[in-house]
Order: structure tokens, then sequence, then C-alpha cells
């Protein structure tokens, strides 16, 4: 898979866990619906979150020196 594709799975999951997240909250606060164990559910989704978000910065920040990298060689051979 391509690393524009990866990163566009890993925002849209970053994505998804927060209105999970969301959607829990709501549905415990405001509506009174009992789910078991939904602070561990939202602890769950939020660590998802954060390891998602990690994944997709680091793969960002690759492609960020890929960039940095060729416009530093191109400079150089503007240079010679």
């Amino acid at each position: 898979m391509k690393r524009s594709n990866t990163k566009n799975v890993l925002s849209i999951g970053s994505t998804f866990t927060i209105i999970g997240f969301l959607v829990v909250e709501v549905l415990t606060s405001l509506f009174d619906v009992e789910i078991k164990d939904h602070r561990d559910l939202q602890s769950l989704l939020v660590v998802a979150y954060l390891i998602l978000r990690i994944f997709y910065y680091k793969l960002d920040s690759k492609d960020k020196d890929e960039k940095i990298a060729e416009l530093e060689q191109q400079l150089r051979k503007k240079e010679s």
C-alpha cells in the first residue's frame, strides 16, 4: 500500500475513534443508555486514537524528510 493511502487510512481510523468516543459519551450521559464498562471502552478508543496518530505523524515525518532531502539535492545541483 502506498504511503499516502496508509496515511489516509490512519487519519480516517483516528476520526472514527473520536466519533466512537463521543457516541459512547452522549449515549451514557444524555440518554441514560447503560453500556457495561463504558469507561474502559472510552479508554480503549483514546489509546487507539493515540496509536493511530503516532503512526500517522511518523509517516508524515518521513514524507517531509524525503521532500527536504529532494529539495536540498536540487539546491546543490543549482549551486554547482
